[in-house]
């Protein structure tokens, strides 16, 4: 079988209104951790596993993200803009990219996300096990969202947000803002409407019967919604 293209996503259209007043002057994924801005090293990440093509969303300050990234050759990638006149949320922003992503597998990771997560074995599992999608979870009840995902013990996601009920015995995890995507995402989410993936597409999208795959993540997450985090994050580099 071809090997698939390694195609990504990264969401970057937000306003970060929980870390103002430094989101103010500056994008979330811009915002410096170790020295470096949060989405360089996701790009960098997104190289050393293989990815060549990617795909970002702006809109709040989004002029800075497409200076300071240019046209991705400086991290040896292909980089679009998917540039949003309005806030759509993560599942109307992907949406709105369908035509640059193409009609095949995709990952997507949200451009505040730190960790050094395997993308490339999260790729394989997806493609070799199947499936609507694949969540990259942790289970770490310290970090807020922790409880939104359920899973069954074969890993299979089973409920997000409540949706749907379950009465099976589940085990509650955070979706750490990573998945693998099959087109089929699409079908569930309408051209320019505000969604997000969490609330409105994938509780649809298992209430229809589709199977969507859960990848436990072990390793280190920093969370920067807060500035109180943004500065834990800091200092533990």
């Amino acid at each position: 079988m071809k090997q698939k293209k390694r195609v990504a996503m990264v969401l970057a259209a937000g306003y970060g209104e929980r870390l103002r007043p430094l989101t103010l002057v500056c994008p979330k994924p811009l915002l410096p951790v170790g020295g470096t801005p949060i989405l360089h090293t996701i790009l960098t990440q997104l190289k050393r596993h293989g990815f060549e093509k990617v795909v970002i969303n702006t809109h709040h300050l989004g002029h800075m993200i497409k200076e300071s990234v240019g046209d991705g050759s400086g991290f040896g990638l292909k980089v679009y803009y998917s540039e949003e006149e309005k806030i759509l949320g993560a599942g109307g922003g992907i949406k709105a990219a369908q035509k640059l992503l193409g009609d095949g597998t995709f990952l997507v990771i949200n451009g505040d996300v730190i960790a050094d997560a395997p993308l490339g074995d999260i790729w394989e599992r997806h493609l070799k096990k199947g499936g609507a999608a694949t969540l990259v979870v942790k289970d770490d009840p310290s970090i807020p969202g922790w409880g939104d995902i359920k899973i069954d013990d074969q890993g299979l996601v089973r409920q997000i947000l409540g949706r749907p009920k379950c009465d099976a015995p589940l085990k509650p995890r955070l979706f750490i803002g990573i998945q693998v995507i099959e087109p089929v995402f699409f079908s569930f989410v309408e051209h320019g409407v505000k969604a997000s993936s969490t609330n409105d597409v994938y509780p649809a999208m298992l209430e229809s019967g589709l199977i969507i795959n859960s990848y436990e993540y072990t390793g280190k997450f920093l969370d920067i919604g807060t500035p109180e985090r943004y500065r834990q994050a800091c200092a533990s580099f």
